[in-house]
């Protein structure tokens, strides 16, 4: 695995950090790029506080806006532009992502050439115990999805 360092969260999400470390997996055959990106649930994350108040959870949204980070962190913005998340086809959230807890989201992005301007993306998420908590299928976009 080759590691993506993760110095800040993209001018897009400031100072939300939905990724803690980015790690680039294997190829698959015909051409997609596949990450794991891990992101430990922090009480002191900016986003929680009044949430549930007494208990630390992760908003399941923050999974959907984890691969928004991974894919600018990963494939970059063009011509000035970052990825939007131009459609959520699924989201199913299977248990409470807890404080404390490593949650991982092994992420296959599929149309990542060069001159693609949208890419599609299956996400599958687990706990660090290796439980799943959730799967999400979305497709990001760069520029005007009306222009083409």
């Amino acid at each position: 695995m080759t590691a993506v360092e993760v110095l800040d969260p993209p001018p897009f999400a400031a100072p939300l950090r939905a990724v803690d470390r980015i790690d680039l997996l294997p190829a698959e055959p015909g051409g997609s790029t596949r990450v794991r990106a891990v992101k430990t649930v922090r009480v002191t994350d900016p986003y929680l506080g009044g949430h549930f108040p007494d208990l630390t959870m992760l908003p399941g949204v923050f999974l959907v806006e984890k691969v928004r980070q991974v894919a600018a962190a990963v494939l970059g913005p063009r011509d000035g532009a970052y990825p939007e998340v131009r459609e959520l086809r699924s989201a199913r959230f299977l248990l409470p992502m807890l404080g404390g807890e490593e949650i991982s989201s092994d992420i296959e992005l599929t149309g990542t050439g060069t001159d693609a301007d949208e890419v599609d993306a299956v996400v599958h998420c687990r706990r660090g115990d290796g439980r799943p908590v959730a799967t999400l299928t979305l497709r990001l976009g760069w520029g005007d999805p009306g222009a083409a």
